[in-house]
């Protein structure tokens, strides 16, 4: 509360401007007197008194000094809380509404929790019917000697109506049916604001529409016990075009372009082509995605992708397609399923060489709760995967590949610009042994997206040559500290440790994890920020490791 009574007494707000005089000093303190009583009050103290003591310069002060003190007396409780929603007097309100508006016998008199109290109350009308229901009056009764308040809500409930007839506006090419499908109530059905803004979510989640507004008539419909609803659309442009670049010192340049077309057949089918081009890969990908008629929160995945890989590692050309379903668990979980099937002709360092053909039934369970794709600056991301695989051809094998990615941002302040970044990573192989596994299956870690301060893919097991083999799990810990400068220029620490095991679980003991160290510069645009990564591996291993890693992309490393 100090700094509430700082923040209003215009004294301290303009303690670095004195009066001319020690009479405008003391006019300027009445002034305040006021407003500081207001404040205590609302914290719950009706029996503060504020009083103030100018005190004359002294010999080696050129100023007065002002001195306000404060007695609060005893904070009042809240006695009962009462509701008049009939019209015919006041009665106790309900244990369970009670509990929900945070109010109760012996709390507190805070206006704030008042004024939030009197926010949930009507909330809860507007979930059981009421969609016109306000607080019409809150009559306060203050009882001195017993230091106790009694609130009385009078609310003003109106006529308990149901959804009627809903109108949908500002279509241009996406079909009303289509909008009508992520409509989460039906006629007839009881008023629930909480339908209401169900609705808004999942519209905006579509990726379709600028603007979407969706609200209730201000009167119930005539001749019915139904209050009307309506949809007002703004259509974003559903075609876009993109390109991307980045740089590494292990990887050389790379670039990717893509095209996008967001409503297809006017029914939000999503269509997305893509290029990549780099010193390791090189490749094109499509990716179809179709929100299914019965039910929009769930949709059919098609991608596809055909690729060439030429990497210390391995070298392969490989083509994939996978066919699933993706469904909308909840506003932050999404799971998906859906078999692929992969087509790989290999050549490595090792003994696996050749064609295989791999079907595999892919399962994901992704959770986000983050403000923001590309600069997160809260909330967090969690990933599970796990795909059991069998092959034919020239190798037979079948293996089961798991792995947890997770992440979680937090910030220091309100503007984000301190932000705490921290992620992992835990993956495994069973069912095989590591030389049996196809090469482009196995794991890796090194370089950008991994653990900086390596080379790509070499943190891990290395043959005589010190080339990647890969293992059959692996373990990775980041973490960021992001400091934004000024509007456009950030500055992130970082540390990052990982590797790549033989066996299915790592083990922590040995061989050790490699831990890499740097300091990366970012230049925040309206898009997302453009980043500059310098890092250094911490146990440098000699021949294999380099003293410095570079690395330029766009968007956070994580």
């Amino acid at each position: 509360m100090f700094d509430t009574l700082t923040e209003t007494a215009l004294s301290f707000r303009l303690k670095d401007t004195p009066p001319p005089s020690q009479a405008s000093l003391s006019r300027r303190a009445e002034g305040d007197i006021e407003r500081l009583v207001k404040v205590l009050k609302s914290g719950g103290y009706y029996d503060a008194a504020v009083t103030f003591e100018i005190i004359p310069p002294g010999d080696t002060e050129q100023q007065a000094s002002l001195v306000f003190s404060i007695e609060p007396g005893t904070p009042y409780l809240i006695a009962d809380v009462l509701i008049d929603d009939t019209g015919h007097g006041p009665k106790p309100i309900d244990d369970a509404r009670l509990e929900k508006i945070g109010l109760h016998s012996g709390h507190p008199a805070r206006a704030s929790d008042i004024l939030e109290a009197e926010s949930v109350l009507t909330r809860l009308y507007h979930e059981d019917g009421y969609p016109h229901a306000t607080i019409a009056k809150r009559r306060i009764r203050i009882n001195p000697p017993e230091k106790t308040m009694t609130i009385n809500f009078a609310v003003e409930r109106g006529q308990k109506l149901a959804f009627g007839a809903t109108g949908i506006h500002g279509l241009t090419s996406v079909t009303e049916k289509h909008v009508r499908e992520f409509i989460s109530w039906e006629t007839g059905e009881p008023y629930d604001i909480r339908k209401v803004e169900k609705t808004q979510r999942l519209l905006e989640s579509t990726g379709l529409f600028n603007l979407v507004t969706v609200q209730v008539a201000d009167k119930p419909t005539s001749g019915a016990d139904q209050v009307a609803a309506r949809i007002d659309l703004k259509e974003r442009a559903h075609r876009s075009i993109g390109f991307g670049t980045r740089f590494s010192t292990s990887e050389g340049p790379a670039g990717d372009v893509f095209w996008e077309h967001r409503n297809l057949f006017n029914e939000g089918e999503k269509l997305r082509l893509g290029a990549t081009a780099s010193l390791i890969e090189k490749g094109v990908e499509a990716n179809f995605v179709d929100p299914l008629r019965q039910d929009p929160r769930r949709s059919l995945l098609i991608e596809s992708e055909i690729k060439s890989i030429t990497s210390d590692a391995y070298n392969d050309n490989h083509a994939a397609v996978f066919a699933g379903i993706e469904q909308s668990l909840s506003r932050w979980w999404t799971g998906t399923l859906g078999p692929t099937v992969e087509y790989y002709d290999i050549s490595s360092s090792e003994e696996f060489n050749g064609r295989v053909t791999l079907f595999g039934l892919r399962g994901n369970l992704a959770y986000d709760s983050t403000d923001n794709r590309l600069n997160p600056g809260k909330g967090a991301r969690l990933r599970v995967g796990a795909t059991p695989y069998t092959s034919f051809g020239e190798q037979n094998v079948s293996f089961l590949l798991s792995s947890v990615e997770a992440s979680t941002y937090y910030a220091f302040d309100e503007e984000k610009r301190y932000v705490a970044a921290a992620r992992t990573r835990l993956a495994s192989t069973v069912g095989a042994e590591r030389r049996a596994i196809p090469p482009s299956k196995r794991f890796y870690a090194g370089g950008g997206g991994s653990v900086r301060g390596f080379a790509f893919q070499t943190v891990g097991p290395l043959d005589e040559d010190n080339e990647p083999i890969g293992g059959r799990s692996a373990a990775e810990l980041g973490l960021e500290l992001r400091l934004r400068v000024t509007d456009s220029i950030g500055i992130v620490p970082f540390l990052e440790g990982g590797n790549v095991y033989r066996d299915a679980l790592p083990d922590f003991q040995k061989p050790e994890f490699l831990w890499g160290a740097g300091l990366g510069f970012r230049y925040y645009t309206e898009f997302g920020p453009i980043r500059l990564d310098i890092a250094t591996p911490i146990n440098k291993r000699d021949v294999v490791d380099k003293p410095v890693q570079f690395y330029i992309s766009f968007g956070q490393a994580f």
